[in-house]
């Protein structure tokens, strides 16, 4: 079977530091890790549904999929490095049970997309293996997004602290119970130190992708 053994996923709300501990990560590994550029992870980027919640989700998560299919064989490819990869379906389900807490989208339609999300990703083909739960304190996500906006235009609903509020409760269901590593330190250093002792924890271990479906 297909394996992502080798693919890390990093995880969380918006404004928590995914971008610039994946990068930095990839620093400090000299080589051994390298970054899955084409993902959804990279905002809304092409999505035609910016104010349509719903249509929004349900594109992203075609897009999930899609960026799956590459992912495993990009990871074969790139073996034993490590693919790092922002943002993983987990996500798409934190948002969109957050989405309905706050009646954006209906509970139809929340049924709707994680039946979807189960057909496309509960399956030994596109497990989601490694994660990576970028969880800080609230004040200090709020912080850092208010400061991002000095240098960005603010994203989808990025203003809307409630919501932001509701989403990491959301996450916080989604991931308990998941076996991620979650990361609460917000010291940019600290952050890399202990995903380098992660990494370190299973690079031995690495299973060499078996190609047959």
């Amino acid at each position: 079977m297909y394996t992502t053994n080798n693919i890390i996923f990093f995880s969380g709300p918006h404004g928590v530091g995914k971008s610039t501990t994946i990068s930095e990560f990839i620093k400090s590994m000299d080589c051994k890790a390298i970054l899955f550029e084409e993902h959804t992870g990279n905002g809304d980027h092409g999505n035609p549904y910016r104010d349509k919640t719903y249509h929004r989700q349900t594109w992203r998560l075609t897009k999930y999929y899609l960026d799956m299919l590459d992912l495993i064989d990009k990871a074969i490819e790139i073996f034993p490095r490590i693919l790092l990869v922002d943002r993983c379906y987990l996500d798409l389900i934190s948002y969109t049970k957050a989405f309905t807490r706050l009646n954006w989208i209906t509970d139809e339609q929340d049924r709707k997309i994680r039946a979807h999300c189960g057909l496309y990703f509960h399956n030994l083909k596109y497990q989601v293996q490694n994660v990576v739960y970028l969880n800080p304190p609230y004040k200090w996500n709020v912080d850092r997004i208010k400061h991002r906006w000095n240098e960005e235009k603010v994203k989808w609903n990025e203003g809307d602290f409630a919501y932001l509020e509701i989403l990491r409760n959301e996450y916080n269901c989604t991931m308990d119970n998941r076996g991620v590593l979650e990361i609460h330190e917000t010291d940019l250093e600290k952050r890399i130190s202990m995903l380098i002792e992660y990494y370190n924890s299973f690079e031995e271990n690495l299973i060499r992708p078996n190609l047959a479906i």
